[in-house]
C-alpha cells in the first residue's frame, strides 16, 4: 500500500494513510488514538511485513495452543497498544510496523 500511496497520482491515499497508519504524539494529541493499533498493522516495506508476519503467524501459533480466540487478540492488542505507547512516548519520530508487538509477544 505504501509504495502505491507513494506515487505522485495519489496524493490524497498517501495523506490518508499518513493520517490514520502512522502514530505519532501529534496524531494523538489530534485525537487519533485508533494510530496505536493501525500503526501495527502497517508497513512501509514489503520485507519488513513479511518478515513480521511470518514471526506473528509462528509465535500466534504456539500462543494459540495455550489461549482462546479472545485472550490472543488482546495479548495482541494488549502488546501493540504497549509498544506504540512506549515509542510515543520516548521518541519524536513517529512508528509504524508489528516489530513491537512482535516482540511484546515474544517476551509473554
Amino acid at each position: 500500500c505504501w509504495s502505491v500511496a507513494n506515487g505522485r497520482e495519489n496524493g490524497q491515499m498517501r495523506n490518508t494513510m499518513l493520517g490514520h497508519f502512522l502514530c505519532s504524539r501529534s496524531h494523538l494529541q489530534k485525537g487519533r488514538w485508533h494510530t496505536l493499533l493501525t500503526s501495527c498493522i502497517f508497513h512501509q516495506r514489503p520485507a519488513h511485513c513479511i518478515f513480521n508476519t511470518c514471526a506473528l503467524w509462528t509465535v500466534g501459533r504456539i500462543a494459540a495452543e495455550h489461549l482462546t480466540n479472545v485472550e490472543l487478540a488482546g495479548l495482541f492488542a494488549a502488546c501493540g497498544l504497549g509498544s506504540s505507547t512506549g515509542h510515543v512516548l520516548l521518541h519524536r519520530r513517529p512508528v509504524l510496523g508489528a516489530s513491537g508487538m512482535l516482540m511484546g509477544v515474544f517476551t509473554t
